[in-house]
């Protein structure tokens, strides 16, 4: 019986860490977003196609992460 709750924590533990990581992801895509929807002007900006492209590989990576 002890290798039975051996192996719950072991998978609890590996659970907590995906969700911490995905939370993680979460977090910083929306402060990202926001900060990428003010407007301003820089020579360094993304343009309109690169933007998109940052922001479906951040949501294919999280959704890669289950």
């Amino acid at each position: 019986m002890p290798w039975i709750t051996e192996a719950i924590l072991l998978l609890a533990f590996h659970v907590a860490i995906k969700l911490a990581r995905a939370v993680i992801n979460i977090i910083y895509f929306v402060q990202w977003n926001r900060s990428a929807s003010i407007s301003t002007i820089s020579p360094h900006a993304l343009t309109a196609s690169e933007m998109v492209n940052v922001k479906a590989s951040w949501i294919l990576e999280l959704l890669g992460q289950y």
